[in-house]
């Protein structure tokens, strides 16, 4: 994965190959944090940083650059002498698209061309990457940078690999369901009601009931997540009963005993003894918060829809759940 911090580091992979040029290579290594003047021109909001990130490489100004950085990369990623031997560096075609926004954080999708000159050596490419920024006071600071198409690809075998495994949950007998209280795990329902059930709050198969309108997308042409008619959009409820439960899916058979009632815990429960179990070996970096993802929170609430469908969904700004990569993972 070639980050867009990394792109900068190009102009030292031509260095390297210029004969001669090779023993004045600076090594990069992680060194005390950077003076940091002058203060980048703006960077009040996410797409500012990006914009003064960009235009202070042309300038070849590390310390601008450095400073739209969290104070943890600074000293990290970019030494003193960081473009030395370096004669231009010019982007275009620059199209920025804020993908998500919250009063601490913000992921921006940042494509361009670039076009970079050292000792008349010239590098030229093209770069779509994902860039993701914190409020630090009143200034956005980037933290992580990741490659756009390697982002979607993740996205994607999370979407597949779960496809499959609840499939085969759902293939498979399991009790200790309770439909009444929505929980799993109970032992007063033990393999004397166990069914063929998604690992979900609702449960039976025909209790989901979520569908996709095409009608309706959000600005990365994601549709919209609605309730079995098009046009009723679905709501917090709605995706926080289809939600997969993660703990049932990747928690062997026993490892939380039946408990009178059930549990609610979407991370601590597991199928009962004797039962299959270990579907995923872990829950995928995309599970957010309503799958029982604690140590590592994703972006996404992965849903079990209409027939079984599986859906990676996500709040956007509009207030609505749309279904789909979102240009962020995980």
């Amino acid at each position: 994965m070639k980050a867009i911090f990394i792109l900068i580091t190009l102009v030292f992979v031509l260095i390297a190959a210029v004969p001669g040029c090779g023993e004045s290579l600076p090594e990069i290594k992680p060194t005390a944090t950077v003076s940091i003047t002058p203060t980048p021109q703006d960077i009040s909001n996410p797409k500012a940083t990006v914009t003064e990130f960009l235009r202070a490489q042309e300038r070849l100004d590390v310390n601008a650059v450095a400073s739209c950085f969290t104070v943890e990369k600074r000293g990290q990623w970019f030494p003193e002498d960081f473009y030395e031997g370096v004669d231009s560096i010019e982007f275009s075609n620059i199209k920025l698209t804020v993908l998500s926004e919250t009063n601490t954080d913000a992921s921006v999708k940042a494509e361009y061309y670039y076009d970079i000159k050292v000792f008349g050596e010239i590098e030229q490419g093209h770069e779509n990457e994902i860039i993701n920024l914190t409020k630090v006071g009143n200034k956005w600071l980037i933290y992580s940078v990741a490659d756009f198409q390697n982002s979607s690809e993740s996205f994607a075998i999370d979407e597949e690999t779960l496809l499959l495994a609840i499939a085969t949950f759902y293939s498979d007998i399991h009790g200790g369901f309770n439909e009444n209280l929505h929980t799993w795990g109970d032992s007063d329902f033990g393999s004397y009601d166990a069914g063929h059930y998604f690992p979900t709050y609702l449960g039976e198969s025909s209790a989901h009931s979520l569908i996709l309108n095409s009608n309706v997308v959000d600005a990365q042409n994601n549709p919209r997540v609605d309730e079995n008619t098009l046009g009723v959009p679905a709501d917090d409820n709605d995706i926080n009963q289809h939600a997969i439960w993660m703990g049932l899916v990747v928690n062997k058979s026993g490892e939380f005993p039946p408990i009178s009632g059930g549990s609610s815990k979407r991370e601590q429960v597991s199928p009962l003894i004797g039962e299959a179990s270990i579907y995923l070996w872990e829950i995928p970096e995309s599970a957010g918060v309503l799958n029982g993802a604690t140590t590592s929170v994703g972006s996404y609430t992965w849903i079990v829809g209409d027939k079984g469908v599986i859906l990676g969904a996500y709040k956007a700004e509009d207030g609505y759940w749309y279904s789909g990569f979102r240009g962020v993972y995980p």
